[in-house]
């Protein structure tokens, strides 16, 4: 079953809301809800936004929200519709009702907000000697030979390059 630890970090959106209606489509329930707390993501207290799920729980979908209820909600921003936010989301997170989650649950949301636009630093892979022949060390990112973290060295670090100042 999924981890509100790993639905956190897999998700750009971590709101609970409450339901305000469901509608089907073909292939597809979206639910119109309301924002009542941020805990990742861009949205705001109040905001109007919707939920996009598979229709049926065989693919995933999210079958179960009721309208009057409240829900902790992980999912995925793919789009504005008409000024309004659509999150993606589905079975794969830990969407619970409020009413079933736990101290814990509450804990690690408090531990873990995040302010809007906050996120963690990323960087592409590089070759170790991409920035000249120089043996100094400008900083630590993803080496491309191997994959993995460690030294990047060179001469000139470009403006839009990024790095870690660390190995941690």
């Amino acid at each position: 079953p999924p981890t509100i630890e790993g639905s956190f970090y897999n998700s750009t959106d971590v709101v609970i809301v409450q339901i305000n209606s469901r509608r089907s489509t073909a292939e597809d329930l979206i639910y119109g809800a309301t924002v009542r707390r941020r805990a990742k993501g861009c949205t705001e207290r109040g905001e109007r936004i919707l939920l996009s799920t598979a229709a049926s729980s065989a693919t995933c979908g999210l079958t179960n929200l009721r309208p009057g209820r409240s829900y902790l909600i992980f999912g995925e921003k793919s789009y504005d519709w008409r000024g309004r936010t659509v999150l993606d989301i589905g079975l794969c997170d830990y969407n619970k009702p409020l009413r079933e989650l736990t101290r814990a649950d509450y804990g690690f949301l408090r531990r873990n907000i995040e302010e809007c636009g906050a996120s963690e630093p990323t960087c592409d892979a590089y070759e170790v000697d991409e920035f000249g022949m120089c043996d100094m060390v400008l900083g630590y990112g993803i080496q491309a030979e191997t994959t993995a973290c460690g030294a990047i060295s060179g001469c000139e670090l470009p403006d839009d390059v990024v790095l870690f100042e660390s190995i941690d």
